[in-house]
């Protein structure tokens, strides 16, 4: 009887352990799930090409980003999908809660707007191997501004807009942007001009505020302004 009973209290005690080492285990992968969830792990590098000044910046779900060395940062999810929208910031009207930007719409039709779908081709090497990419589909949209969309203040009316497409290493933790060249259209002011214009009316945004600092990249001392 004796062993009896301490064999019971011994499979008790096994059953009660085992079951607090599921729920570890099960609130362990939900926090982990959440982290995955809610962490913004991926970087994603834009660039321009020949810029003529260092004055300009781009807006990123409500945040005001400043060029550097003709490069830019932002940092979210993995995205299936970003956006990269022209307009003259005086043309945007937003709503806000408790001073974040919860919403933007467009007051004109003088836009440009492209969507970039990522895309992963097999790369050269193996069959494991793959190379990623962009569709990239010029697109209107219904006055919302999508989120995940990169905010350039300039308006397609003075500029003429080339995206570059290019291809990304095998890392799902830092992605280039499509490569973008501006030219200013002979009718219109010089691109500097217009950049510095869109660049003070991109400042006068007043729930835009920056929550960035600025990184060096100490081999080539590169300059980038991202947020944290």
């Amino acid at each position: 009887m004796i062993k009896t009973f301490y064999y019971f209290i011994s499979l008790k005690r096994a059953i009660v352990a085992l079951s607090l080492l599921l729920v570890s285990q099960l609130v362990m992968a939900k926090t982990r799930n959440q982290i995955f969830k809610n962490g913004k792990n991926t970087l994603y590098f834009g660039q321009f090409q020949n810029l003529p000044t260092t004055n300009f910046c781009v807006l990123y779900n409500g945040e005001l980003i400043n060029i550097h060395d003709a490069s830019f940062v932002i940092k979210d999810n993995l995205l299936l999908n970003i956006n990269i929208l022209f307009v003259n910031p005086e043309k945007i009207k937003f709503t806000t809660e408790e001073n974040t930007v919860s919403s933007l719409k467009l007051e004109t039709n003088d836009y440009k707007f492209y969507q970039l779908a990522i895309t992963q081709n097999q790369g050269p090497k193996s069959k494991g191997d793959y190379i990623s990419s962009w569709k990239i589909t010029e697109k209107l949209i219904d006055n919302v501004v999508p989120a995940n969309t990169v905010l350039i203040p300039l308006s397609p009316n003075d500029v003429d807009i080339f995206i570059q497409n290019v291809t990304n290493k095998p890392n799902n933790l830092a992605l280039k942007l499509p490569m973008i060249k501006l030219i200013g259209k002979p009718a219109g002011q010089e691109l500097k001009n217009l950049m510095i214009e869109g660049y003070l009316k991109a400042l006068a945004l007043k729930p835009f505020h920056a929550k960035q600092q600025v990184k060096s990249n100490l081999q080539n001392a590169t300059k980038i302004s991202m947020i944290i």
